[in-house]
Formats: C-alpha cells, structure tokens, sequence
C-alpha cells in the first residue's frame, strides 16, 4: 500500500476553503503570493503542500522534482479551462490525444530553417522602430503581423491594437476568477457581470481572428500556388509561417476551422505577449546595470564591426554573451512564474509520493532561486552561463516551462530577441531602475506600469510611468447595492467558518499545548466583542496573564492570539517575530512603507540608511533648539498661570511638533500657522483611529469610512509635502543647508539619500510622515503624563527641582555635559513611561514557530506584546503599582531588558529614544524651574487611539 506522506503545509489553511483566501485580491497579489510560496517550498527542501477548497496541492521548487512532475503530469490544471472559451483546443490548453496531435502537426511550423527565414523581416521591424516601449503592451514590436499571420506589418494597425487591447482584457478577466475562489464555479460564475464581460471580449477576438483567417483565405485563393510560393520568396518569407501551415492542413482535413483559429488565438498569445514582455525586463535589466550592457554592446560591435548591417544566421551562434543576458533575465524574472497540472496518478518524488486526483503547481519563480545557483543566486550575472566549469543543470533553467509540454516557441524567442537587441544596443544606451518595477499575474507575469525609452541615440532612458491601472471597465458596472450585500453576506459566512476551524485546530486539538484562554470569547467572534473598551480590555488581559504565567490565548474570529506580559517571552517574541501584524497595513495609505508599518528587507534597509540620523553627536547638536523651544513653551504658558485648571496637551503639541520640524527639518517656517497645525493634528487624531468592525475593508468602504481616510490622507500628505518642497528648495538656494556640517538632519540625510537614489521620492515622504508622528505625538503625551504625575505628587516635584536648582544655580541653557547629571530626572522620565507606556501593545505575525519558556508560538498565528503587563510584573517588586522614580537609583531594580519596554523591544524598538530623553530632559528643566505644577491623575482617563 502506498503510503502519502504529506510535505509541510503552507501556514493560514481555514476550513472548506483551505488557502483559497490567500489568493483573493488584484493580480498584483497574486504575484505576490507566488513569491511567499517559493520561499516557504524553498525553505522546507523544495516541496510543501496546501489545500484551495477540496483540493490539494503540491507546490514543488526543487528542479529534480519538478522535472519529474512535468513530464508525469500532461494534462493541465482546471484553471486553464477558464480560457477556452477563447482558445478551446489550443496547445497551452489542450490536454491528452489532442495535444499530443496537434503538437505534432505544428512542429514543423517552428523547425530552425522556418525561424532562420524569418531573419528579414523581424530586421526591417526593428530597424523601423522610432520609439520603443519595452513593457508587456508593445504594440509596434510584436512578431506576428508577420512570422504568424504572414501579413505585412503596415497592414491594418488599428486592427493589430484592437486585437491587443481585447487580448489584455480577457487575460485579466482569466486571472481574476482564478484568484477569487468562489467565482471558479461555473453555477457563481455565469450569474456575474464578469461572465457578460467575457462573452463580449470572446466574441470581439474570435471575429477579429476569424476575420484574419478568411482574408488570409482570399489572399492564397487569388493566387494560383506557384505564384503564391513566389510572391512569398519576393517578400522574404521563404517557409511556410505558422498560418499558411494551419491552412494547407485545413485544406487537407487534418484540422477544422475552429481549431485553426484556436491555435491562431494560442500563438499570438504565446509568443507577442511572452516576448515584448521579456524584451521589457531585459532593457531594464541592462539599464540597471551598465557594466552588463557595455559588454553586451561590446560584443555586438565585434561581430558587427561597427556596421548597421542586418543579422545572419551565422551571427546568432556567436552572440554568447547576449544569450546569456537574456537567459539571466529570464531566471530572474520568469514570464510564466507558475505552471499548474493535473496529477492523474502517482507520481513518486524524491521524499513524496503526489496522489492521484491531486494537483500541481511547478513554481518556475522558486527553481529559478533555487540554492543550486549559488549564493548569488538573487544577483544579475549573466557570467554565470558561460562558465563551463559551474554551468547550470538544464532542470534547475524553466524559463521556456519544463519537460514534454516545454515552449515550442523556444527558438523563435531567442531568435527574434537577439535580433531586436542587436539592433537597439547599437543605436541606444540604456538608463533605468529594476528595483522600481512592480508586477503583477494576468496570466504571464507583467509590469503593473508601462516603462517608457525615450528615443535619443546613444542615450535613452526608462522611466516607470505612474498609471492609475483597473482591471477593465466591467469592475465599475458591477459594483451595485446587489453585490454590495452579497460581499457582506460573504464575509460574514467566511468568518463564522473560519472561527470554526480556528476552533477545532488551534483548541480542540489536544497536540498542540496552548497557554490558558482568556474567558469571556463566544462562538464565532471569540473575544472581539471586548475590544470595544480597548484600553481597559489591555489592562485587564495584562492582569490575568500575569496571573496565569504571564502567557494568555485570545481569539479574534479566526486568529489566534499569544497575549505576553512575561519580560523574558516578550523579549523572545520581539527578537524572532519582526513582521508587522496586519493592522499596521492600515496606515500604509498614509505611512506608505516608513519604518513603523513596513516589514523584512525594506524594514532593514530603511533601518540602517536612517540610523545615522539618530545618533548621539546629531542629537546632541539638537541642544540649542530644545532649549530656544523650551523657553518658547515657558513663555506661552505665562498666560494660563494661577487661572485654575486647563489642558496643557495642545501647548506640548503644538510645542513639540515646532521642535521636531526645527531639529529633522532644520527650519520651522511656515508652521506658525496655528490654523494648518491643528488642522493636522486634528487629522492624526482621526486617521488613527482604528475600530475593530471595519477591518473588512468590504465592510470598510461600504460605511463611507474609505472617502473619510483618502481626505484625512490628503491633509498629512500636504503637510510632508510642503516640508520636503521648502527643503528641497532651501538647498537649492543655499540657504539653511551646508553640506560641510557635523551633522545632518533627518530630512537632509533623506534627500541626499535621494540624490545617491538609495531612496525614491515616494520613500522620503513616507518616512516624512512616519517621523512627524512618531516624532511629536509621542514625546509631547509623554511630557502630559510627566507633568501630571508631577502634579499628583508633589513632593517628587520638589526632588527634581531641587536636583535642577543644583545643577542649574542659574537660568542657563541645557548643555551636553548637563544631561548625565539630571539622574534623578531621567529617573521620572523613566517610571513615568514605566506607569504610563505611550505605547502599550505591539502586535506582530509569527511567521514561524516560536518557542518561548513555557509554550511555542505557532506559524500564522499572531502576537500581542502587552507592555503595560510587562511593565507591572512582579520582578519590580510588591509596590509596582505606586509612581516611585526611586527605584531607578537602586541597584536591586531589574537589569533584564524586557523588563522596560517604554521604547517597545527588541531588534524594532524607536530609532528615536535618545532624541525623546534629551528633549523631555530639557524641556522639564525650563519648564520646573520656572512652575508648579498641580493635577491629579485619579481624574485621568486613557485610550488607545487618538
């Protein structure tokens, strides 16, 4: 009996749906799921498994396997059926006797001698070329006017755009239904305006391929065959191309009408839009990095000897170099990034056994960054091929597919490839940035926005052009009241049986020790229902888990929780999960990916390019301006003196956004505007203010809460815009800048990083914006609770002043050698930020398991990090819960650092804590020196939020 061992599932499975909902969204998600499942396959030796509805799934990254797998399984997977009303029969769709027939058939058409004849013709179509868009939407550099049709390039252009355009559409409307599950079933599917989207595109390409068919027809019937075999030599196309192929065997009955116009519609679906995207990838390539295309270009003058003469057949062995280049693109950016089969039965791996009925994705993206290729395997090298010591195995390279049902269209590829690139790289040098291009699966993979080379010999540029993209216009039509319920119908459905699952995997399931759950949860929804009380639902969460080992279990429909206070799990759990929970996505309309809501490699290289800004000399050299703002907040106080009791968080406010934009800035003009500052204030405040029932974004733009956060967005966006413009032009001008200073500001790191292009524009104000509100809001509510702890006990407010009276005997400013001394006022600084945690919980994704003390974290759940338990553990000793700075100054007080947490933890905690203790420092010097301070913070009430 055979025995079906499992590889690893991929982590999120739910029920009845299995990973389905990992596929819903645009196809720019769908690429990126792609990614996330190569490297999880690549991560667990090659193969994992997942489930999407019934089926399962074996996703293979290892070139052995997947070799092993193509050639056993022919018959493709059920998505594929998704374009046959389009292409039926044809080769990419076929399956079984009619595959296996009409690849026979069509061989001939693709032979060398066929492909070697059409050398004139794809020439004079590149040397017409005046201007060239090197994106998967080339209209004038498509091969099949003439290799395909035998048609004459000037003939009928509308006719070749219509076509396109129809083309992209139904290759959109393809992947769309493969990514959103439920319209993979013909009884959901049909019912849609999706379905009468695609009949209508259906029938606009079968008229136009049907309409070439015919003419084509007339033209070899008003010729007798001699005449037509000669007329064909006289145009330079001496064999028979892939259309007069398909007719002779039409007028033999070896293939009917329709099938004809079936692999009419495969061919140029398979060989424009692979190729023009390909040729896309390898111009951006070449302009990303010169030194390839010098010796690319070096290359083809030797074989060209600097002429403009036509390519040869003799030319194209000798082009190795440019072989290599386009191989090397095509690893690194693989056209078809999967290929899914139907596994029709069993087929043994080298550790797994697929079962039959099962089926199969071959992630040509995962073998392509496979470790095989070495530790360079990220890198574009095209030295790599031509190493015959270290040339790679012919498995590990599936950029035309794999195994028997591989690209017959290979050579032809090639072929036209590097005649197009011979020409172009002679006349042009390229400029351009791959790190900007964003892609997406529409069926092959392509650019979300088109690149643009702007004609100018010997100097052309790629430029990303920001396009606002749809899917096609039949998204709007269908966004009726009718569908709006239904989205809402779905949700809710969704959610009550993925609680269900949550349920009998994560509780019932007796393999798995959990730590207690917090009582209180209900069916479906868990615990959801106390997150309307945020704040005290945290403080009481925090109690019990320190009650119960300082680990809880929270459920929030489907997800599981691990709710820490424990200081040592904290850390753990901090060190090891360092991706954002998705609630940080939120504020991406607003933060973009600055350094609180970004994750892994752009969360690291944002990191390290901004750490230099954040350190002690720059903050030190910030001194003059804490103190000019410091006498400034003094002197606005002077109004509100011995008139009763007032709310001081708008003077901190406005105080400390004044002092951020002086120091990360370096000017301060423009934001006296009272008016515009509150305005922003006001907008920060709502714009983070997250409630638990709008996560759904269904649910979310239903309510009206989506045009709310576009116009609050705006508001933030135009404050860092004015700051980055007056910036940008102070330096132009030469004035509040220098480049010869000790130091530099935030934002003038942050635009010569631009100048260096190790940040885009768009990642400046990202950035902007995430400093303006971490900067400001967080210092200034500290420095409230400070001055209201201050006031509630007043005779620690007479110890930190009489520590400043003695090292300030008189009304001077802050100087560097002033702060070391003011230990008593760090000390309140720092239980007030232990009582008090601006930010009291930090959510993360646990990404893999996790193992704590007691307990391991399971991959795909999700972390909450309670720093205000943490705060309150009983390692701070019995009074833990009173306001007392002394206990910084004893010795006995714990040194283990997750047990402060006030700057969060870990390898993510705030850039910025040396910059908060400096200026909070300063400012209670000027501010204690000067008042006293009278509250009582029995009357406080807290929020998490704004």
């Amino acid at each position: 009996m055979t025995s079906y061992k499992l590889p690893p599932m991929y982590p999120g499975v739910l029920p009845i749906i299995g990973h389905a909902h990992l596929l819903i969204g645009n196809t720019t998600r769908l690429w990126t799921m792609v990614q996330k499942l190569a490297k999880q396959a690549l991560d667990n030796g090659g193969v994992i498994s997942g489930f999407i509805g019934k089926d399962l799934y074996y996703i293979i990254a290892d070139p052995e396997d997947s070799v092993t797998a193509a050639n056993a399984c022919l018959h493709k997977h059920f998505a594929y059926d998704f374009g046959k009303p389009w292409m039926g029969e044809g080769l990419v769709l076929a399956s079984g006797p009619t595959w296996k027939r009409h690849r026979k058939l069509l061989n001939p058409a693709f032979s060398l001698q066929v492909l070697h004849s059409f050398l004139g013709s794809t020439t004079s179509k590149q040397k017409s070329a005046e201007e060239i868009r090197p994106s998967c939407f080339i209209e004038t550099h498509c091969f099949r006017d003439i290799t395909a049709f035998g048609i004459t390039a000037d003939e009928d252009k509308d006719f070749n755009k219509l076509y396109m355009a129809a083309v992209d559409q139904i290759l959109n409307i393809i992947a769309m239904r493969f990514s959103n599950f439920w319209l993979q079933s013909d009884l959901i599917y049909n019912f849609t305006e999706l379905r009468k989207k695609q009949d209508e595109v259906v029938k606009v390409l079968n008229a136009m391929s049907t309409a070439v068919i015919k003419r084509k027809k007339e033209q070899m019937k008003s010729l007798p065959r001699e005449e037509w075999e000669a007329q064909r030599q006289r145009t330079g196309i001496k064999c028979k191309a892939l259309m007069d192929l398909l007719l002779e065997l039409a007028e033999e009955n070896t293939l009917t009408d329709k099938e004809i116009r079936e692999e009419v519609d495969t061919a140029i679906v398979a060989s424009y839009d692979t190729t023009s995207c390909l040729l896309a990838y390898i111009m951006m390539m070449l302009g990303t990095y010169p030194e390839a295309q010098e010796k690319m270009y070096k290359e083809l003058e030797e074989i060209f000897e600097g002429t403009d003469r036509d390519v040869t057949k003799d030319d194209l062995p000798r082009m190795v170099y440019t072989d290599a280049v386009i191989k090397e693109t095509l690893r690194l950016i693989p056209t078809g990034p999967v290929g899914l089969r139907y596994v029709d039965k069993d087929v043994q791996l080298k550790n797994f056994t697929m079962r039959a009925g099962s089926q199969c994705a071959l992630l040509i993206y995962g073998i392509h960054y496979h470790e095989s290729w070495g530790p360079d395997v990220r890198e574009f090298k095209p030295e790599r091929w031509l190493d015959p010591n270290n040339a790679p195995n012919p498995n590990m390279f599936a950029g035309f597919s794999i195994g028997k049902r591989a690209c017959m269209g290979r050579t032809f590829a090639t072929l036209s490839m590097k005649t197009t690139l011979s020409h172009v790289l002679r006349r042009f040098k390229i400029k351009a940035d791959i790190n900007d291009l964003k892609l997406k699966i529409d069926f092959l993979l392509k650019p979300v926005s088109g690149s643009l080379i702007c004609r100018r010999l010997c100097s052309v540029y790629i430029y990303n052009l920001s396009l606002s993209l749809q899917f096609a216009p039949f998204l709007t039509d269908i966004q009726t009241s009718t569908r709006k319920m239904i989205g809402v119908l779905l949700f809710c459905v969704l959610m009550c049986l993925c609680a269900i699952w949550a349920w009998l995997v994560f509780v019932v399931d007796g393999k798995h020790k959990l730590p207690p759950i917090y009582p209180g949860h209900l069916p479906i929804i868990g615990h959801l229902h106390l997150l309307i009380d945020l704040w005290n639902f945290a403080k009481v969460v925090a109690m019990k888990a320190m009650e119960r080992g300082g680990v809880l279990v929270l459920i929030m429909g489907y997800r599981i929780y691990y709710a820490i206070t424990d200081p040592e799990d904290a850390l753990t759990a901090a060190n090891a999960c360092l991706q954002k929970h998705f609630t940080y996505d939120y504020a991406k309309p607003w933060l973009g990916e600055g350094l609180i809501t970004s994750s892994g490699e752009i969360w690291r290289r944002h990191r390290k390019l901004l750490t230099p800004a954040f350190s002690l000399p720059v903050m030190l050299s910030f001194l003059e301006v804490f103190n000019s703002q410091s006498r400034m907040l003094v002197e606005n106080l002077k109004a509100r003196v011995g008139k009763g009791k007032f709310d001081h968080t708008d003077y901190l406010r406005n105080n400390a956004l004044q002092t951020f934009c002086l120091t990360a800035f370096g000017f301060s003009t423009g934001f006296e505007d009272k008016q515009f500052i509150q305005k922003y204030m006001r907008a920060v405040d709502e714009i983070l203010n997250i409630k638990f029932w709008l996560q759904s974004q269904v649910i979310f733009k239903l309510c009206g809460y989506q045009k709310r956060q576009d116009e609050l967005v705006k508001i933030v966006n135009d404050m860092s815009d004015k700051v980055i413009q007056m910036k940008k032009a102070a330096r132009l001008n030469g004035s509040a800048y220098t480049s010869d200073t000790k130091y530099k500001p935030f934002l003038d790191l942050l635009l010569e990083l631009s100048d260096d292009n190790a940040l885009s524009d768009k990642e400046i104000r990202e950035e902007v914006d995430t400093a303006i509100v971490t900067g400001f809001d967080t210092t200034s509510s500290l420095l409230s609770y400070i001055m209201i702890l201050l006031g509630t006990h007043p005779e620690i407010q007479e110890n930190i002043y009489q520590e400043i009276k003695q090292v300030f005997p008189t009304d001077r400013d802050v100087d560097k050698d002033d702060l070391q001394k003011l230990v008593y006022t760090e000390a309140v600084i720092k239980e007030s930020l232990r009582v008090f945690t601006t930010g009291p919980v930090t959510l993360r994704y646990v990404d893999k398991d996790v193992k704590l003390k007691n307990y391991t974290m399971r991959a795909g759940s999700q972390c909450i990090i309670l720093l205000f338990g943490a705060h309150r553990d009983p390692v701070w000793g019995k009074d833990v819960a009173e306001f007392r700075p002394e206990r910084w100054l004893d010795p006995d007080t714990p040194v283990n650092p997750g047990a402060f947490i006030g700057f969060s933890l870990g390898k993510r905690s705030c850039l910025g804590r040396t910059y908060a203790m400096i200026s909070m420092k300063t400012t209670l010097v000027h501010f204690l020196r000067t008042y006293k301070v009278s509250a009582d913070d029995s009357n406080l009430k807290l929020k998490v939020g704004h």
